[in-house]
Order: C-alpha cells, then sequence, then structure tokens
C-alpha cells in the first residue's frame, strides 16, 4: 500500500525516451507543481561509465545510493556501458539543488575514474574527438569485423574531420594486404582474426594515414563463422600511437547478436582510444 501521498511515474525504459518523457512529457512540471519551483526546486544529470561491470561501479558508491539520499541516484547497465541518474534538492545548510549535484558528481568521478567518460547527452565519440582536438591528435582506423561502425562514429561527430583522417574497410585478406600492408604470411600463419594482424592493420592504418594514432579490428561478430578456438564474440583490437603498442583480446557478448557485438567492439576502441590520450596528456 503506497498511501495516498504518493504519486507514479509511469516511464520508458530507453535512457532518452525516458528522459524525453520526464523532462518535456510532464514530469518534471508536476513535480514542481506540487513541490515549488525556488527553495524545492530540483536538478537532474546523469553520469556515464564504460568499462566496468554494474557491480564493479556500484561498489565504491554503495553509501550514495541508500534510501533518503541527497542526491537519489539511480544505476541502470546497458549495452553501452553503466549509467548513473541523479536527482538532487536544496540541502539544509542551504546549498541550492545546483550545488549539491555537482559536490556529489565531483565524488562520484573521483572513486569511479577512470569509467567515468561523460554525462547527459554526450556521446563517448563526442567525447573522445574533444580529447582529440584538446592533445592536437588525429587518428586514422582499419575495420574488419564492424565494418565502418568506427569510422562513422567518428564522422558522426561535427568537426571531427581535423582530428579523424582516414577509414579503411579491409573485410576480405586481400584488402589487408593490398590497402594496409599486413604480411600475407602472417595471414596464413595465425588468420586474420589475431593479435598480430590487428596490430598490422592499425600499423598500417597509421603509417599510410600519417596520423598519429591507429586503430585496428579484427574479429567474428557471427553468427557463423566461429570455431572452438576462436568462438564468435572474439575480437582483436589494437591501438598503436606515442609511446603506445597495445592489444586487446574482447570477448563480445555473442548472444546478443551480431550488432551487439559491433557495437560493443565499437565503443571499447573508442574507449581504449580515451584513455591512451587521457595518458598521454598527464
Amino acid at each position: 500500500d503506497l498511501g495516498t501521498r504518493t504519486r507514479l511515474y509511469n516511464l520508458p525504459g530507453p535512457p532518452r525516451e525516458c528522459a524525453s518523457a520526464f523532462f518535456e512529457g510532464g514530469g518534471v512540471a508536476d513535480l514542481e507543481q506540487r513541490f515549488g519551483t525556488s527553495q524545492s526546486h530540483l536538478e537532474h544529470a546523469v553520469l556515464r561509465t564504460v568499462g566496468a561491470p554494474e557491480s564493479l561501479v556500484e561498489e565504491p558508491i554503495r553509501e550514495f545510493l541508500r534510501p533518503g539520499q541527497n542526491p537519489r541516484i539511480g544505476i541502470t547497465a546497458g549495452a553501452d556501458g553503466v549509467s548513473l541518474s541523479l536527482l538532487a534538492r536544496p540541502s539544509d545548510d542551504g546549498r541550492s539543488a545546483r550545488e549539491v549535484l555537482e559536490e556529489r558528481i565531483r565524488t562520484l568521478e573521483e572513486r569511479l575514474h577512470p569509467y567515468v567518460w561523460g554525462r547527459d547527452e554526450q556521446t563517448l565519440a563526442e567525447v573522445v574527438v574533444q580529447d582529440l582536438h584538446r592533445c592536437g591528435d588525429t587518428v586514422a582506423c582499419a575495420e574488419s569485423c564492424t565494418g565502418g561502425l568506427l569510422a562513422g562514429a567518428f564522422t558522426d561527430v561535427a568537426g571531427s574531420s581535423t582530428v579523424f583522417t582516414h577509414g579503411w574497410v579491409t573485410y576480405a585478406n586481400e584488402a589487408k594486404v593490398a590497402q594496409l600492408g599486413v604480411p600475407q604470411d602472417t595471414l596464413e600463419a595465425v588468420g586474420a582474426v589475431s593479435e598480430e594482424v590487428a596490430l598490422a592493420m592499425a600499423d598500417g592504418a597509421r603509417e599510410r594515414s600519417g596520423s598519429r594514432w591507429g586503430i585496428g579490428i579484427t574479429g567474428i561478430a557471427g553468427p557463423g563463422g566461429g570455431s572452438e578456438e576462436k568462438p564468435v564474440g572474439t575480437v582483436y583490437l589494437a591501438l598503436v600511437g606515442p609511446g603506445c603498442r597495445e592489444v586487446r583480446h574482447l570477448k563480445q557478448y555473442a548472444r546478443g547478436g551480431r550488432a551487439f557485438v559491433r557495437r560493443q567492439t565499437v565503443r571499447d576502441a573508442l574507449n581504449l582510444l580515451r584513455l591512451r590520450l587521457a595518458d598521454s596528456s598527464s
């Protein structure tokens, strides 16, 4: 029994639809009418993370998730990472809702470093493009299983033409050899889905574009093509750049389907570059 003073808001699950329904569909207006718009003014923000499961995000901030906390925090896991939704009200000591909100966000960012990458309606690609601009760096990518989705993520961002220089989709082995200089004997020895080929693709993208950073992606997006040794969802992601030569062996969630594997891989490629740009500027 919720009682007569309780009001429920039934909102859609997808974050963007939920935010639109709450802010534009009357939720905020209703709360302001009930509680006022001066001393009871509410402030909202969404903090976005990537690279950690919900349990790992929750553990260092559990004290802030308890009932009665100001701001209230909801935690949601999705394909692109874990999001924290904060709703703040003015504090009893006279701080505004905005001050309460920003103070808690600073604490969360400290405790969840390096997983926090942005907030509200930002995209991970936007943040990475901003970081490239700040560092004065450029990037090129060579893709196989993602089929140009990483290049598309970069070029979706206005102004990315000054930092994103080239993109190759080398799906066939012949294209990897001809366009990127991947050694034929490497392909024959270890196969296209391998650490060595991902690195060679990243090297080729960087060298042939003249960019400061090169990304190489090769994997098995499914639904077929997997094996016991290399099941569907196996992806090798390589990043080469100043002081960096790194390969990630990813095991993406294959049950989510081909599109999900590709989406996760683009997310992980952007995040890896974000982390290394932060390292290089620190």
